[in-house]
């Protein structure tokens, strides 16, 4: 269907690991996959039999050339289309109350092609062919927590 453009591996929940690939018209795909609980390597038999890949919707408009996870099951999606996207991708959390991943933020404006994305969970770093940083700040000042402690 379409080439392989990035990848990554998220933990969606604790022990829930799946594997996150973009591509090169815009879709991305989910698969979980088994880890050994005592090692926390790759089981032998990575790929869970009978569990088939989720397409996250909607897709982007071009191609996904990253991707990068936070903690709770959060992925980072970065595309040609100039959009970067967040994603809850934890099966107990997403806002539809089912297992399909849901698309929180859409986040606009990149002219010119987008090359990479990481996250440190507070904030979005991502860059440009146009050799420009762009940090999407996420966390709340000390007076937004106190408003929503009250």
């Amino acid at each position: 269907r379409t080439c392989v453009r990035s990848l990554t591996v998220l933990e969606r929940e604790e022990d829930n690991w799946c594997v996150v690939v973009g591509g090169g018209v815009g879709s991305m795909m989910l698969r979980s996959i088994e880890v050994d609980d005592v090692t926390g390597n790759l089981a032998k038999e990575p790929l869970i039999d009978g569990v088939r890949c989720q397409e996250l919707q909607p897709p982007h408009d071009d191609r996904v050339v990253s991707l990068a996870t936070r903690s709770g099951g959060f992925l980072i999606s970065g595309a040609l289309d100039g959009t970067l996207r967040v994603w809850d991708c934890s099966p107990t959390k997403t806002g539809t109350g089912t297992t399909q991943p849901t698309c929180l933020y859409r986040l606009y404006g990149y002219k010119v092609w987008l090359s990479s994305i990481c996250t440190d969970d507070t904030k979005i770093i991502s860059d440009g062919s146009d050799n420009r940083i762009v940090v999407h700040d996420f966390s709340c000042s000390q007076d937004q927590q106190k408003d929503d402690a009250d």
